[in-house]
């Protein structure tokens, strides 16, 4: 089986718990794992894994945390399998144990290189439908292809905005190694990131020809032994390799693998297609009914009153078109006037007048007179995208 192997950043409660959640889930698929947390809960992400996994657990919290290519390349040196489960904080199961299980073992039985594990329909990656014209094979879980320098531009045909690589991933360690040494080697003592820049060549070149465009002017800027980044560097993301940029130089062939099914989601991130996040689909968060410690700070952008006839059942719900919400949005009911009764899923919580609830707005719920006389509420949004 594959080790699982994380760099990742805590910088929020609510990262932390959803890390402790996932990662708490998927552990026994594992028996190697080797670790490094940044961020302001790094030390409560660290101690939940010293609790959970035991001695099969090693950590890096002494390697610096700006330089994440370094950083990873000295923990994949003390990897012992050959292959790596690349963990994010930011994803969530959404496929059985059993079949991520299954995924895995076939990854390492026919020597796979490469397998993205997030959703369906995500902008770069192909679903095993399309990798027909690369000759695939076919095991029970995952289709895969030989994906070489020779035949690299069918799947730039098939899809011209492919990747390559990216990071939520199964990977063998030999091709993590080469896209890890490749950006490595591309270091330069001089390293310039500007926001502006990048926003520049995004809007006027366009993706994915911005990361061509970044590949030509550092070809040029190495004379100078300067370097202009894409990402920080404390960032993982330059690592993405489209699959127009080519495979790495000293890479001859991969062996590129499709999940027959979605394996895991992210919270947030739609990757541009709406309806693929937690968020949207009212997988996340977990609950229904909002804590007070995770009340947004600031005035409602939005809010409406309305009345509802003794029969009414009213439905709650929004969900916002933005691809990537910084937070959940929310709704507050403040009951003006009669009984509210609020159906949360499988639980009813009575508001009695001048009283209010607050609930995810993703998450389906319904507001009804609890006693069939005229109901008088107020409706205030919580959503960041309204502000």
């Amino acid at each position: 089986m594959p080790a699982l192997l994380a760099n990742i950043r805590l910088n929020s409660r609510e990262k932390l718990l959803f890390f402790k959640r996932n990662f708490g889930a998927i552990l026994s698929l594992f028996d190697e794992f080797h670790l490094k947390i940044r961020g302001d809960f790094s030390s409560e992400g660290v101690n939940f894994c010293k609790e959970t996994v035991g001695d099969a657990l090693r950590l890096y919290q002494d390697l610096p945390d700006g330089n994440w290519v370094y950083a990873t390349l000295e923990m994949l040196k003390r990897v012992s399998n050959r292959s790596i489960f690349l963990f994010w904080e930011d994803f969530s199961p959404t496929a059985s144990l059993e079949e991520i299980s299954n995924c895995l073992q076939v990854f390492d039985r026919c020597k796979l290189d490469f397998l993205p594990y997030i959703g369906f329909n995500t902008p770069g990656l192909p679903n095993w439908e399309n990798l027909f014209p690369l000759n695939p094979r076919h095991t029970g879980s995952i289709v895969y292809s030989e994906i070489s320098k020779k035949n690299i531009s069918i799947l730039l045909k098939i899809m011209p905005k492919a990747y390559v690589f990216t990071l939520p991933s199964v990977v063998s360690k030999g091709f993590l190694q080469e896209v890890l040494l490749e950006r490595q080697v591309a270091d330069s003592p001089v390293k310039i990131f500007s926001p502006f820049l990048n926003w520049l060549i995004l809007r006027v070149f366009g993706f994915p020809n911005n990361h061509l465009i970044y590949r030509r002017l550092n070809e040029f800027m190495r004379y100078l032994k300067t370097e202009v980044l894409m990402h920080p560097l404390s960032s993982p993301h330059s690592l993405e390799r489209l699959a127009v940029e080519h495979l790495p130089e000293k890479t001859v062939m991969i062996r590129y693998g499709v999940p027959k099914i979605e394996l895991f989601a992210n919270w947030d991130d739609d990757y541009g297609f709406y309806g693929t996040s937690l968020l949207q689909r009212g997988l996340y968060p977990y609950s229904t009914i909002v804590m007070s410690q995770e009340l947004p700070l600031y005035e409602a952008p939005v809010c409406f009153s309305r009345t509802l006839s003794g029969c009414e059942r009213f439905p709650l719900f929004y969900l916002p078109r933005a691809g990537r919400p910084s937070r959940p949005s929310t709704l507050e009911i403040r009951v003006l006037g009669g009984t509210a009764l609020v159906e949360t899923g499988s639980e009813q919580v009575v508001v009695k007048s001048l009283g209010s609830i607050r609930l995810y707005a993703n998450k389906l719920s319904f507001i009804s007179s609890s006693d069939h006389s005229d109901l008088e509420i107020e409706i205030s949004i919580y959503a960041d995208e309204l502000i």
